[in-house]
């Protein structure tokens, strides 16, 4: 049994954030449990065109800013080395290869039990994220696919699949940044199949990244919040609807959600590089039957259908 003040599980930008954060203010030195094998593991797993699709100034852990000579949207390796210097920089204590497998609250703080023993600890932070599990629609007929099913999870460059038919299912940011790349990679066909359009902004409307006008529009009453942000959109992107990319059903202030930021995909969609389809009915023997009638066959199916946190 070891013991420990602060005992933070997930080795992630948020664990990582909260241990220098504690280590900063007021000294404390918390042991961070991860499951991983090292620093920015699952950042280094993702696709290869990955960028921060935030602005690298909003965009740094707690006390430990990334250089300033790097990118406005510093690139997937980028940002795995900005981690792994702030671990070294604040000298965090990452236990690497331990997985947690139970949680007791008891008189004199908690009970951690993992793989590798268990731990005491005054105070216990739970930040495994919520991109933990990759999720996987159970779709009437998967089975009977012959073709390339997976999830953006196991994506990693469009060169894999070179004059393919492909088709990525969900637009949200991963989803709509791996079309742009099959497109940019040569990819014969690339389609995108939407249950339900995002609601879209711009990256850097007016020279600006979006993140920014985002704080003045958080501090307005929520009806004008959404319909400026909306308004930026239209000037900026066009009317999307003309393209078969209808308006979205809900809003980013009013609902809380994340919008789709354009790396690209609307310029490849005005030019017909990338087809849309509707949400998929069933799956074929070599492709799929959408909810509109239309079978398409495809080499290829990427799901690009989100994570789930993985907790239980």
């Amino acid at each position: 049994m070891e013991n420990t003040d602060v005992l933070i599980i997930g080795g992630g930008a948020s664990g990582l954030s909260v241990g220098g954060a504690l280590k900063h203010l007021a000294g404390i030195s918390a042991v961070i449990l991860d499951r991983e094998g090292m620093v920015g593991a699952s950042w280094a797993r993702r696709y290869d065109r990955l960028h921060l699709h935030t602005a690298r100034a909003l965009s740094h852990l707690a006390y430990y800013r990334m250089p300033s000579d790097w990118p406005r949207y510093p690139s997937r390796d980028q940002y795995v080395q900005y981690l792994q210097d702030y671990a070294a920089h604040f000298e965090l204590d990452i236990r690497h290869h331990t997985s947690v497998t139970g949680l007791e609250q008891q008189d004199s703080g908690w009970l951690v039990k993992t793989d590798k023993g268990d731990w005491r600890a005054r105070a216990v932070v739970i930040a495994t994220g919520y991109n933990n599990v990759p999720y996987m629609p159970r779709w009437e007929g998967v089975t009977e696919y012959t073709g390339h099913l997976l999830h953006s999870y196991d994506y990693k460059n469009g060169r894999d699949f070179h004059g393919q038919r492909v088709l990525v299912v969900g637009c949200g940011n991963s989803g709509t940044e791996i079309c742009v790349d099959l497109v940019e990679k040569g990819v014969a066909y690339v389609a995108n199949s939407i249950r339900k359009p995002p609601m879209t902004v711009p990256r850097d409307p007016l020279g600006l990244p979006v993140q920014y006008w985002g704080i003045p529009l958080s501090l307005m009453p929520v009806p004008i919040a959404d319909a400026l942000a909306g308004l930026i959109t239209r000037l900026q992107l066009g009317n999307l609807a003309r393209y078969g990319f209808g308006p979205p059903s809900w809003r980013i202030f009013r609902d809380g959600r994340i919008p789709m930021i354009d790396v690209g995909y609307v310029r490849l969609l005005k030019q017909g590089d990338i087809h849309l389809y509707p949400d998929i009915a069933r799956f074929t023997a070599d492709g799929v039957l959408f909810t509109d009638g239309r079978a398409e066959a495809f080499d290829a199916i990427i799901a690009a259908t989100g994570y789930r946190t993985g907790l239980t």
